[in-house]
């Protein structure tokens, strides 16, 4: 297994709360620049509260 050094597990780490974050927020903007959207993807919003 490889080792990944600190300055890598921290660009991963980084990344992927920013990947995360736009999940979540992407339909909760889509759907205030009236976009319609399934009211199931508005409730992604939670799921960064549950990470």
């Amino acid at each position: 297994m490889a080792r990944y050094t600190n300055k890598l597990k921290l660009t991963l780490w980084v990344s992927v709360v920013y990947v995360l974050s736009f999940i979540c927020y992407a339909p909760t903007l889509l759907g205030q620049n009236g976009i319609t959207i399934p009211d199931i993807l508005l409730y992604l919003k939670y799921f960064g509260v549950s990470i």
